[in-house]
């Protein structure tokens, strides 16, 4: 993978300072600059496949809904507070908090697409689970996972058309660039031999090193 930043992408992987908490078989796991032992998200894998029908996922839409409607009738300034007190004690909902008026890094948004089950030790507040199973998580990881299947039915005719010619995927504002490289899983998977004699590269775009480091490491 190549980045901006060709010493974070080229550094050897810090020793883990938080190792992952369970570890299943067949999955990856890189180090983060900060030293924290994560998987390595996969959609091809059962671990982070999301499997939902329209049925369920207008279920989940309109329950959320419910959910959100007492607090959102709330003035701004009751709201941010109580919310800031109610998650208290949640790392990552803590890390949603500190993005309020901004943008969630790329690190803090991979933190969302791994799932309830997949979260490192430092999740280990209930409301954490709460909210890595909720429809805000659930949507980026859908997104995830279909973007990395559109990156991989655009490319594989042309990967089939051009044998051996390299190919770039850049990806602006990408961090650790998983859409990318899960869309080489996929194409992987779907279209067993078409990557065959390719050179890829990936171009990550982003002026956060902490994403593109950790997905250099990833891959």
């Amino acid at each position: 993978m190549t980045t901006p930043d060709v010493a974070t992408a080229t550094a050897p992987t810090p020793p883990p300072r938080i190792a992952a908490r369970v570890r299943r078989p067949g999955v990856c796991y890189a180090v983060s600059d900060d030293g924290v032992e994560l998987a390595v998200i996969d959609v091809t894998h059962p671990a982070f496949a999301v499997a939902i029908d329209d049925a369920e996922l207008r279920s989940r839409v309109a329950a959320f809904r419910r959910t959100q409607g007492g607090l959102a009738r709330l003035p701004a300034r009751l709201r941010r507070p109580l919310l800031r007190w109610f998650l208290r004690d949640s790392e990552l909902g803590r890390r949603i908090m500190r993005s309020d008026g901004t943008f969630m890094s790329g690190m803090d948004t991979y933190l969302l697409k791994l799932g309830p089950d997949n979260l490192d030790r430092r999740f280990h507040h209930p409301i954490d689970r709460v909210i890595a199973d909720a429809l805000p998580a659930l949507s980026v990881r859908l997104r995830l996972q279909d973007v990395a299947t559109l990156i991989a039915e655009a490319a594989a005719p042309a990967l089939a058309a051009a044998p051996g010619r390299p190919w770039t995927i850049v990806d602006i504002a990408g961090g650790p660039a998983l859409d990318a490289a899960n869309a080489l899983l996929v194409l992987r998977r779907d279209h067993p031999g078409v990557l065959d004699g390719h050179v890829v590269d990936v171009a990550v775009l982003d002026r956060d090193r902490a994403g593109p480091g950790f997905g250099a490491r990833a891959v």
